[in-house]
């Protein structure tokens, strides 16, 4: 079984439309709630959640105060197969909010809607894998499965309630938390020296020569002053892309929840100034087919719309490099406005297509 949908019974409605879609588009999915004669309830439901290769979790302000519901997310979260949307504006519980989420409150119902499009792309990055991908799904939940040994109803049952017990626990400790005084939020960051790599990804041989009005020579005086030229905070942005999605590649979220990036998309550096730069990261969280495989990185002085010469042709590895998840790309010290990344493949050999996560371009500001 593919997707296991979590929702509380009054949204009912909702998740038959999710389900319906998810159906459509080739997935098996247990929505259901309605228990076969003979059975118990969360015997059922625990056999479905343990099934699933992912879990989709509809918050609204029934479900938030759902112990089932946050049971389910708490389990799949452990599992890193959790891919939540919000129905209704609510507040999320607290051991959820760092979790990247689809925002279906405004949804229709309808298939073209991009933040359905982007709960879809998540489903297919966890469903859509082969034998070496369920490995490293059943090495992250070995610890919570039960032995493979045949279960009573009562261990399973009892398993359950500890779940419940757990999640209700979980709140409780948010809710005291939140009253407790504090001068501003605290915030978790990442620091530059704690996303620098320290691996290098070799580049996949091209035949297409840097061109020289773009490329700094070789005896060019190193870049100093290193920082992340895309990151927000440095004034990096998005200026050309396909569609708004794309902004999830240089966002403030280290989430480890895939997006589908479908062809390419320029960049640009504060104030669309000149920046000077030689190193492009590509963060890989785990093994996935469909993992951004090759792509292609281009430098343009003109605008963003205009013309693009080529750096070079680049491949990921499709593995989590455990010391430095971003892979770096190196090339020769490039100074330009704007940055072309264009997806070429992904592990499947899908062409123009793959699922991205997160950019970092190392240089300095001119």
């Amino acid at each position: 079984m593919d997707v296991f949908v979590s929702y509380a019974s009054a949204d009912r409605d909702k998740a038959r439309a999710i389900a319906r879609l998810l159906t459509e588009h080739g997935y098996s999915v247990w929505w259901d709630r309605q228990i076969p004669p003979g059975q118990t309830f969360d015997d059922v439901i625990q056999k479905a959640l343990e099934e699933a290769k992912c879990v989709v979790v509809l918050w609204s302000s029934a479900s938030v105060s759902s112990n089932w519901v946050k049971t389910e997310a708490a389990d799949a979260a452990a599992r890193r197969i959790l891919v939540p949307a919000l129905i209704d504006d609510v507040r999320l519980p607290m051991e959820f909010k760092r979790i990247q989420t689809a925002n279906l409150v405004a949804w229709d119902s309808g298939p073209t809607n991009t933040e359905f499009q982007n709960l879809l792309a998540s489903v297919r990055s966890l469903v859509e894998h082969d034998g070496s991908q369920a490995a490293v799904h059943q090495t992250a939940t070995s610890g919570l499965r039960a032995d493979p040994a045949p279960r009573s109803a009562a261990s399973s049952r009892g398993r359950y309630i500890a779940m419940i017990v757990a999640a209700t626990l979980l709140a409780l400790a948010g809710a005291f938390y939140a009253l407790l005084p504090r001068d501003r939020p605290a915030t978790t960051t990442v620091t530059q020296a704690e996303a620098q790599p320290k691996a290098a990804v070799p580049a996949i041989a091209t035949d297409a020569a840097p061109v020289p009005p773009v490329v700094a020579p070789r005896s060019a005086t190193p870049v100093s002053r290193r920082i992340n030229l895309l990151a927000k905070e440095n004034g990096g942005q998005v200026v050309v892309a396909p569609d708004k999605i794309w902004l999830r590649s240089i966002d403030d979220y280290e989430d480890m929840q895939a997006w589908s990036g479908i062809g390419e998309a320029v960049f640009a550096f504060k104030d669309e100034a000149p920046a000077t730069f030689d190193t492009f990261l590509v963060l890989i969280p785990n093994t996935s087919d469909a993992n951004l495989h090759q792509f292609e990185l281009l430098a343009g002085n003109e605008s963003a719309t205009g013309t693009f010469s080529t750096i070079g042709q680049f491949a990921t590895q499709n593995v989590r490099i455990m010391n430095a998840p971003f892979q770096a790309f190196k090339f020769d010290p490039v100074k330009a406005r704007y940055l072309k990344v264009k997806v070429l493949t992904d592990f499947r050999d899908r062409k123009g297509s793959a699922a991205l996560h997160k950019f970092q371009l190392m240089g300095s500001l001119d």
